[in-house]
């Protein structure tokens, strides 16, 4: 049933009516912003997508997100008289339960939709996955990027590298200045915050606000030449070295491993 989002869509608002349940959240992801205009339609539902954050606000929910690049946030307030459909960046929920939130146990009811026949909807025939190189940096899950330390000859093996090992590249606001690439690629919180399961820091500098786009990357690993660069402190792992030296090695390891192909 999750190739035909349409027919899923009908039977979990089926669901959700005889469960009388208000408020349904679904993930960020092709499935949930598949199901959650479906899911609107069928149950007369407000809907708001990409929520970020969410708070009690004179007996009302004022729920907040996202808007124009993250440049600035649009805040909306539900007070609950119709159904209310969200949508929450998977990436977005952490493992870490912050003190001020008392820990719950929640009923979770097992539900298993009865098979039913063809009636000629949409159908999912197959899913290609996102291309590295021109994924939204917010959706990547490996993300190499360039500072200051690079120049014009250690970017362009960068941007080679990245095309060997199929990961995503972002690039500090100094190297977005000089126009080696669009500002889809930079990374910060004048750019793209982003929350990859790897994140490598490439003669980055580590300034307030570069690391403020990434605090919240799964795995921080920087090089640099300097060893007191800010960005040390604030990385799971780093190492001190000169990357005209590092990137050609490591790039001469993937053409290896890739035999020799770009």
């Amino acid at each position: 049933m999750l190739d035909t989002p349409a027919r899923l869509g009908r039977v979990l608002a089926q669901q959700i009516t005889s469960g009388s349940a208000t408020l349904v959240l679904l993930p960020h992801n092709d499935l949930g912003t598949t199901l959650a205009p479906v899911l609107a339609a069928a149950l007369d539902a407000a809907l708001l997508t990409e929520v970020t954050t969410a708070r009690r606000v004179n007996g009302n929910l004022q729920l907040s997100r996202s808007a124009l690049g993250g440049r600035l946030a649009e805040s909306r307030v539900w007070d609950g008289s119709r159904p209310l459909i969200i949508t929450v960046p998977v990436r977005l929920l952490s493992q870490v339960l912050l003190p001020s939130i008392k820990p719950s146990t929640p009923q979770v009811t097992a539900w298993q939709p009865a098979p039913k026949a063809d009636d000629s909807v949409a159908t999912v025939v197959s899913r290609i996955p996102p291309d590295p190189q021109t994924v939204d940096l917010t959706d990547a899950e490996v993300i190499f990027s360039a500072g200051k330390g690079c120049d014009p000859a250690t970017f362009g093996k960068l941007m080679e590298l990245c095309k060997l090992l199929n990961v995503s590249f972002g690039v500090t606001r100094p190297v977005f200045d000089l126009g080696w690439t669009g500002f889809e690629r930079m990374v910060g919180q004048t750019g793209r915050t982003v929350t990859p399961r790897l994140y490598l820091a490439l003669g980055i500098s580590g300034s307030m606000h570069h690391v403020g786009g990434i605090k919240d990357a799964k795995r921080i690993v920087a090089v640099n030449s300097d060893p007191k660069a800010p960005i040390f402190p604030n990385s799971d792992e780093g190492f001190v070295a000169d990357l005209r030296e590092v990137i050609p090695r490591l790039l001469d390891k993937a053409r290896q491993a890739c035999g020799g192909a770009a």
